[in-house]
């Protein structure tokens, strides 16, 4: 499989690195520029600092400072629709993620039309974008030299991923002096971030040695100098040490992706207007917590590189080290643990509370106050499914499973009351019945008297939850595959069979066709 790896061309760090942006932007035949940057850079007086370097160097200059937090297709039509009238030719991206995106964001519409929309996916533009400089004041998005593009969608309340070579910048300046003005939250959120961005390109399947290396130097670096930047904005050696260590997590996660922190995340900030390093920082460790068993090797690593002592630990509790330091760093730099403590309020935070504190992480419906259980087919089940946002909606879907001796009408006012308590005014529907078959049925009997003719012992005979599709075929009974003794390889990573019982299970069935075809 081939491998791609995609930089800027050139890439600055250090102190002062700034003052090089005027000749740099000359170099990119650049002569009326664009600053896209937000509001308070734009007022602050960072814009026209910059502004002063780019004029020094003979470039005429206009400040565009409408780039949001979470920046819109709003802001990028704003954007275009002033670059052209006031007919510039290139690009400079000024503060964070949301700076860089915004600016990418434009620079695509411009050079290829349309709306910011039509570039949602992979690689979907098809000329070069217009050059682009990008300015980096915070240290945790590494937007300054990713191909990735975030902006929200304000009609569909989702962030839209735009990932296109083509919008990576062609110079990145990463000058930590720009960066001793952040406030503490925003350096724990953007540090965060950062984190994220390492430990997801670590995990990921579209890992390499190149973004493994750039992955676990930039943990070794967070977990050491944010505490840190947090606690002390002015300490340049913090600042310019985070600076480096977004960047690293930056090319990681620029060449092996990302994932189901950012697929949460983007949607969480989206509906919610939420700080995106926020959202990442909630959501790691849980997410790390179902990635964990895929491979503990890998959190393993991840644990020594944020300096967690795993000499004489087996792999599973050195790897468990990694989830807890990730919690500790969180609590030590102020970020909430929970969506109620984000404060959302109306009815925005009525639903967060809902999923947060009656669904939450329960599967057995105590919390919708339906749990139940019975001696043949075990409890109650409750899955949280497909979660959608659009205009000023939210909705969201549960699969349930109940035992066998209940029906659906037994807890469907119960379940209503609940939603409706929580702010969602549901559709009752009709539930289907359980699959069950009695262990003294005929087609039972017949199946064990196989099993045991097969392999000289007595069948276990048990009730599960699956069978979903099976409810259009009468008369059905799961039979196989897993023989006593044997580890269970099936609905996991890598499952596989083993060939001799992928034979016995062969001639098994076939004998099961034969008993009950006579």
């Amino acid at each position: 499989m081939t491998t791609y790896y995609y930089l800027p061309s050139r890439n600055l760090f250090g102190e002062g690195a700034v003052k090089e942006a005027g000749q740099l932007m000359r170099s990119l035949s650049g002569s009326r520029v664009m600053i896209v940057t937000d509001a308070f850079l734009a007022k602050s007086g960072m814009a026209e600092r910059v502004k002063g370097i780019l004029e020094a160097a003979g470039l005429w200059v206009h400040v565009f400072g409408k780039a949001e937090p979470n920046p819109t297709d709003k802001n990028v039509e704003a954007g275009v629709e002033e670059f052209n009238a006031y007919k510039c030719d290139s690009l400079l991206s000024l503060g964070g993620g949301s700076s860089h995106d915004c600016a990418k964001g434009i620079g695509l519409v411009v050079s290829n039309g349309g709306k910011i929309a039509d570039y949602e996916g992979l690689d979907r533009s098809t000329k070069t974008m217009v050059p682009l400089m990008a300015i980096n004041t915070t240290a945790g998005t590494a937007s300054e030299i990713t191909r990735f593009c975030i902006i929200t969608d304000t009609s569909r309340h989702v962030k839209m991923a735009i990932v296109d070579w083509r919008g990576t910048p062609l110079i990145a300046i990463n000058d930590p002096e720009l960066m001793l003005g952040m406030p503490a939250s925003l350096t724990a959120a953007t540090g965060m971030d950062a984190l994220t961005h390492a430990v997801e390109a670590y995990v990921s399947t579209g890992a390499n040695p190149l973004t493994d290396a750039a992955a676990l130097m930039a943990i070794r670096m967070i977990s050491q100098y944010l505490p840190k930047a947090v606690a002390n904005g002015a300490y340049m050696k913090a600042r310019d040490k985070m600076a480096y260590a977004q960047y690293l997590a930056g090319i990681a996660f620029n060449n092996a992706s990302l994932g189901y922190v950012h697929a949460m995340a983007h949607q969480l900030g989206g509906m919610y207007n939420l700080p995106h390093g926020v959202c990442n920082a909630l959501l790691l460790p849980y997410v790390c917590e179902f990635n964990l068993i895929g491979n503990m090797n890998r959190f393993r690593d991840m644990a020594d590189a944020m300096g967690e002592n795993i000499q004489g630990l087996c792999t599973n509790d050195a790897a468990n080290k990694c989830i807890a330091f990730i919690r500790t760093l969180s609590r030590q730099v102020g970020i909430p643990a929970t969506l109620k403590e984000l404060g959302l309020d109306g009815d925005s935070g009525q639903a967060a509370a809902f999923l947060a504190d009656v669904l939450g992480e329960e599967t057995r419906g105590e919390g919708l106050g339906i749990a139940m259980s019975d001696q043949i087919s075990g409890a109650l089940t409750v899955n949280l499914g497909i979660i959608r946002g659009g205009g000023e909606e939210l909705s969201l879907t549960l699969d349930l499973r109940w035992p066998v001796t209940a029906r659906y009408e037994d807890f469907a006012d119960r379940l209503m009351g609940a939603m409706e308590r929580g702010g969602f005014a549901g559709e009752r529907t009709e539930g289907q019945d359980s699959i069950y078959m009695p262990l003294e049925s005929p087609l039972v009997q017949a199946l064990s008297k196989v099993y045991r003719e097969q392999t000289g012992q007595e069948a276990e005979l048990l009730s599960i939850g699956g069978g979903t599709y099976a409810k259009a075929c009468p008369n059905l009974v799961a039979f196989g595959p897993l023989f006593p003794g044997q580890e269970m390889t099936e609905h996991q990573p890598d499952e596989y069979m083993e060939a001799d019982t992928l034979l016995k299970n062969a001639q098994m069935m076939a004998a099961a066709i034969w008993e009950l075809a006579r």
